[in-house]
């Protein structure tokens, strides 16, 4: 049990974004989310397109179908139509195989060359849809969200420094966002009603680790440039769709 513990802690701190590049990007998407929701929207387009191409190991030529399904998928939040983003996605969705097939050279089964694209557009490209929607209709619930997980990253990445505090490094990690979250509803910052606490709460305490750990052991391992977004693979748009049933 006691190593079972330790493995699932050493996966959850791993693949950390260095604080430096996660401030500046936290505070440009922020910047931009004070401009508009459709700035923010190009922002974080832009912002993960980058990820995208400069953390992967995948050639130019097999890099290009994921960013162009990534890009069309991503594009159609600015329009801020839910059921217009979830054609756009089903139509890419089904037709990743076909392109996956088109690209074929024998390097790879058409399965894991599937999974392959799929795993480089679709976890950034529901995150950026759904931010983008929920910006353009509350900005301070997206400006909440990314405060809570740059707070949680910060908070994971200092405890991860110590040896003896890493395996407690995600429930200090969570603890502390959840203080975070408490305190920013206190304070009326957001329009979560103060009675919404909990399920917020749960919604984030929950979220966070699973994402972190879903994004390690499913995405990364086929297309590496997510690891800079594990945080928030899930959780973005888990958080939205509370946003958008529950508060708004």
């Amino acid at each position: 049990m006691r190593n079972f513990v330790h493995r699932l802690a050493a996966l959850y701190v791993k693949n950390q974004v260095p604080l430096t590049l996660q401030s500046a990007a936290t505070f440009g998407l922020l910047f931009a989310l004070s401009i508009s929701g459709l700035t923010f929207g190009v922002a974080i387009s832009c912002l993960l397109l980058a990820i995208s191409v400069i953390r992967t190991d995948i050639s130019i030529l097999r890099n290009g179908p994921p960013l162009t399904l990534f890009l069309v998928f991503a594009l159609s939040g600015l329009l801020n139509d839910l059921q217009l983003s979830l054609m756009v996605g089903i139509v890419a969705f089904i037709a990743t195989p076909a392109i996956a097939a088109i690209g074929n050279r024998g390097l790879a089964s058409l399965g894991v060359q599937t999974t392959s694209i799929l795993s480089g557009w679709f976890p950034a490209g529901l995150l950026t849809v759904s931010l983008t929607i929920l910006a353009s209709r509350d900005r301070s619930l997206v400006a909440l969200f990314l405060g809570l997980i740059y707070f949680h990253d910060f908070g994971l990445q200092l405890c991860a420094r110590s040896p003896s505090f890493k395996r407690f490094a995600p429930i200090a990690a969570c603890g502390g966002t959840l203080i975070l979250l408490w305190t920013a509803i206190q304070v009326s910052v957001s329009p979560i009603p103060h009675g919404w606490f909990w399920p917020f709460a749960a919604l984030v305490g929950f979220a966070t680790p699973v994402s972190r750990i879903f994004t390690e052991l499913l995405v990364v391992p086929r297309w590496g440039a997510p690891c800079s977004i594990a945080s928030y693979t899930l959780t973005g748009p888990i958080w939205t769709a509370a946003a958008l049933g529950l508060v708004l």
